[in-house]
Protein backbone atom coordinates (compact mmCIF):
# COMPACT_ATOMS: atom_id res chain seq x y z
CA UNK A 1 0.00 0.00 0.00
CA UNK A 2 1.92 3.03 -1.03
CA UNK A 3 0.73 6.66 0.54
CA UNK A 4 -0.29 9.45 -1.53
CA UNK A 5 2.39 12.34 -0.86
CA UNK A 6 -0.04 15.05 -2.29
CA UNK A 7 -2.85 14.12 0.59
CA UNK A 8 -3.81 16.68 3.46
CA UNK A 9 -2.25 15.95 6.81
CA UNK A 10 -3.62 15.32 9.48
CA UNK A 11 -3.74 18.76 11.78
CA UNK A 12 -0.86 18.91 13.87
CA UNK A 13 -1.32 19.62 17.39
CA UNK A 14 -0.71 22.89 17.96
CA UNK A 15 -3.44 23.97 15.33
CA UNK A 16 -6.16 25.80 16.05
CA UNK A 17 -9.69 22.91 14.86
CA UNK A 18 -12.93 25.58 15.13
CA UNK A 19 -14.72 22.62 14.30
CA UNK A 20 -13.88 20.30 17.01
CA UNK A 21 -14.76 23.15 19.59
CA UNK A 22 -18.11 23.82 17.47
CA UNK A 23 -19.07 20.04 18.07
CA UNK A 24 -17.43 20.42 21.51
CA UNK A 25 -19.91 23.23 22.35
CA UNK A 26 -23.05 21.58 20.93
CA UNK A 27 -22.47 18.70 22.55
CA UNK A 28 -22.42 20.51 26.01
CA UNK A 29 -25.34 22.40 25.34
CA UNK A 30 -27.36 19.35 24.61
CA UNK A 31 -26.36 17.54 27.62
CA UNK A 32 -27.44 20.60 29.45
CA UNK A 33 -30.71 20.78 28.04
CA UNK A 34 -31.17 17.02 28.45
CA UNK A 35 -30.36 17.15 31.90
CA UNK A 36 -32.54 20.42 32.86
CA UNK A 37 -35.52 18.84 31.23
CA UNK A 38 -34.77 15.69 33.83
CA UNK A 39 -34.07 17.62 36.61
CA UNK A 40 -36.23 20.54 36.27
CA UNK A 41 -39.68 18.72 37.48
CA UNK A 42 -38.44 17.59 40.44
CA UNK A 43 -37.65 20.99 41.52
CA UNK A 44 -41.11 22.19 41.19
CA UNK A 45 -43.03 19.73 42.74
CA UNK A 46 -44.60 21.98 45.19
CA UNK A 47 -45.64 24.37 42.05
CA UNK A 48 -47.34 21.73 40.43
CA UNK A 49 -49.37 20.11 43.38
CA UNK A 50 -50.79 23.52 43.98
CA UNK A 51 -51.62 23.94 40.29
CA UNK A 52 -53.01 20.53 40.18
CA UNK A 53 -54.38 20.44 43.21
CA UNK A 54 -53.54 17.33 44.46
CA UNK A 55 -51.05 15.96 47.26
CA UNK A 56 -47.42 15.99 46.59
CA UNK A 57 -47.22 12.13 46.41
CA UNK A 58 -49.63 12.06 42.83
CA UNK A 59 -47.12 14.49 41.84
CA UNK A 60 -44.23 12.42 42.57
CA UNK A 61 -45.74 9.50 40.94
CA UNK A 62 -46.60 11.40 37.82
CA UNK A 63 -43.26 12.53 37.58
CA UNK A 64 -41.68 9.11 38.32
CA UNK A 65 -44.27 7.80 35.41
CA UNK A 66 -42.39 10.49 33.08
CA UNK A 67 -39.00 9.56 33.96
CA UNK A 68 -39.25 6.21 33.42
CA UNK A 69 -41.20 6.69 30.34
CA UNK A 70 -38.98 8.19 28.99
CA UNK A 71 -36.06 6.45 29.88
CA UNK A 72 -37.25 3.36 27.94
CA UNK A 73 -38.04 5.13 24.87
CA UNK A 74 -34.49 6.66 24.97
CA UNK A 75 -32.99 3.08 25.52
CA UNK A 76 -35.14 1.83 22.31
CA UNK A 77 -33.77 4.61 20.23
CA UNK A 78 -29.80 4.00 20.79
Amino acid sequence: MKLDPNAPAAAQPGERQNLSWFVFGLMASVTFVGLLSELLPSGVLPQMTEDLGVSESRVGSLVGGYALSRRTTASTRT
